[in-house]
């Protein structure tokens, strides 16, 4: 289900790409001989209004051709020649400039509407407080003194009343800005204003993570499926395992199971080993740890108790419909140098009108926007790496298969990351990208007269061997994180 997902919507942006350009080609009309899903021979397809529409053998992105559009030779004599008026070269730059950026602004546009689509359709969850649950140590926030059970009232005079509140304030902020916080500290309650500093290591939301209840609300990684977590545990107690010495020794009488109905408590017995003691200054060991239970307070505890452990096998203690159950996790994925094992939080969810959808689903694009501009910078700074980061095919597969499971909701919300990063990804300015055409249309008008062909060949030489290179890059990329995770 998850790679047929993934398969659907790959075609349905490129898609939307291809029908940007021939929409804006109409307009201005332009013959469209050719309009074609993926590269290579045709597989099939059908013709109408001297538009053979097609899907193709390669499909690795799509194309339409226009009548003209390929002639390099013809490009300096362009203005002495009369054309065709359905023809490409006939047409004026400011027009043939909005045809060539219509596939990119049509992905950016349905990026949008895939989001929109999420919040007006489907229930969307949130984080219905603004109370702090953990501060990231050495951050702003901690270097500010905001703990965990802060409550964030207002943040540079903006009352906010739900966690995105109080992250559309904060994202909204420059790295090198601060940003002044009212809360409500515990365990007195008092209101303060509190300063947070500029913060280069986490520029996004200072440090700052919501207070989230350990309750499961999806379970959609291997892990955590064949340990048999539920929707709605609520995560009690992580055992951690270091190793285990002797052998496992039953030892859950059967009148435990009992013992809720008749004493009113429920008494559970931990797996127990059993060994031989020895002195404690004898040959054969050297100490016997043992190993305390931590209490799960919150939602981020259980992350970085996983990814403390040095084995990738624990035990939870949840609690399930007010019965304490002991679970055993025997492995663990690791995603983006992570331990997961594929669970996500429960969070309320709440239907929306659709002025506020669309109130909602425009911030949303304005912070994937952000994300996406920043990115390079944070790469550079080596806040995050390259390989995290960076991903091919395979990663966005993977990642649309992984959204495909868990939700329409989460599905449509990443084709809309996809389709925002695909559209600005074809306005990079190398050929044959879009963006590199735009270049060359952008010179033209400077200079009033076009490229030369010879220039525009080396232009299409440097830019496919660059694609070329980064495709590699990337799909080696993707790869490495498929098989060294």
């Amino acid at each position: 289900m998850g790679i047929i997902a993934a398969v659907v919507l790959l075609g349905i942006l490129i898609l939307v790409h291809e029908l940007g350009h021939f929409a804006a080609a109409r307009l201005f009309k332009v013959s469209v001989p050719k309009f074609s899903i993926g590269f290579g021979p045709r597989l099939t397809g059908f013709k109408a209004k001297g538009t053979d529409f097609a899907i193709s053998a390669v499909p690795l992105g799509g194309y339409i051709k226009m009548k003209g559009e390929m002639e390099i030779n013809d490009r300096e004599k362009s203005e002495q020649r009369d054309y065709e008026q359905d023809d490409f070269r006939s047409k004026a730059l400011w027009k043939k400039a909005i045809i060539v950026i219509s596939g990119p602004l049509a992905n950016i546009l349905f990026a949008w509407l895939f989001i929109f689509t999420a919040d007006v359709v489907m229930r969307q969850e949130y984080i219905p407080t603004t109370e702090i649950g953990r501060v990231i140590p050495g951050s702003s926030a901690d270097i500010a003194g905001l703990r965990s059970g802060d409550e964030i009232i207002e943040i540079d005079g903006v009352a906010v009343r739900e966690w995105f509140d109080v992250e559309t304030e904060l994202w909204s902020k420059t790295s090198d800005s601060v940003a002044i916080l009212k809360i409500s500290s515990t365990p007195c309650v008092e209101t303060s204003l509190v300063v947070i500093p500029p913060d280069s290591s986490d520029s996004f939301y200072r440090g700052l993570s919501p207070m989230i209840a350990p309750v499961v609300g999806k379970v959609f990684g291997d892990p955590a499926i064949q340990a048999g977590l539920k929707v709605k545990d609520e995560i009690v107690w992580f055992i951690p395992v270091t190793s285990q010495l002797g052998e496992l020794v039953d030892q859950s009488p059967t009148f435990f199971e009992d013992s809720v109905n008749f004493y009113g408590i429920e008494v559970m017995m931990l797996d127990t080993v059993s060994f031989n003691y020895f002195p404690l200054d004898s040959e054969y060991v050297d100490n016997v740890n043992l190993i305390p239970a931590c209490k799960v307070e919150y939602w981020y505890d259980i992350g970085t108790l996983i990814s403390a452990q040095q084995v990738d096998s624990f035990k939870l203690v949840v609690n399930r419909e007010d019965h304490f159950k002991l679970i055993t996790v025997n492995s663990v994925q690791n995603i983006e140098n992570r331990k997961v094992i594929g669970i996500m939080f429960e969070l309320p969810s709440r239907a929306m009108s659709i002025p506020q959808a669309f109130k909602v689903s425009v911030q949303q694009l304005k912070l994937i926007f952000y994300l996406i501009f920043k990115l390079p910078q944070m790469i550079i700074t080596k806040q995050i790496s390259i390989r995290e980061s960076v991903g091919g095919p395979i990663r966005i597969f993977q990642e649309t298969s992984k959204a495909a499971r868990m939700g329409w909701d989460t599905l449509l919300f990443i084709a809309g990351f996809i389709s925002l990063n695909l559209g600005f990804f074809n306005l990079f300015p190398v050929m044959p990208l879009d963006g590199g055409h735009l270049l060359i249309y952008v010179i033209e008008g400077v200079i009033r007269r076009p490229v030369p062909a010879k220039i525009i060949r080396g232009f299409q030489v440097f830019g496919m061997s660059l694609l070329l290179v980064l495709i590699v890059l990337v799909t080696a990329n993707d790869l490495v994180n498929v098989l060294f995770k």
